[in-house]
């Protein structure tokens, strides 16, 4: 809600595809909705699982991740079976991780 997301490319060395990565920079005065150190540790450890973008690098305001190359589901494609398939298959790949950190929920205190 309150990141600012840069995407940063540049030319590769024979020119011909870009590389391209994320530079999130975290928005402040956050901390009172979540804890900013154990989002980065689960980012981290989904990272390090192959679950989401690849986690590139760290600074003390931000972090730099994988660009993914992607395009939005449509919902033609939510109704085709194969696809349907890869999405269980993740979900559960997702769900099956030990994550570290607190497993309460608190929204509030």
């Amino acid at each position: 809600m309150t990141n600012e997301v840069f995407e940063i490319k540049w030319p590769t060395s024979t020119g011909e595809v870009s590389r391209k990565v994320v530079v999130r920079i975290y928005g402040e005065g956050v901390e009172v909705f979540f804890d900013r150190d154990n989002e980065i540790r689960t980012f981290e450890y989904m990272s390090k699982n192959g679950q989401g973008p690849r986690l590139l690098g760290r600074f003390p305001n931000g972090r730099v991740e994988e660009f993914i190359h992607a395009r939005t589901l449509s919902a033609s494609d939510l109704l085709d079976p194969d696809i349907s398939a890869l999405i269980a298959t993740k979900m559960k790949e997702f769900h099956d991780l030990e994550m570290p950190g607190p497993k309460d929920v608190v929204l509030w205190g």
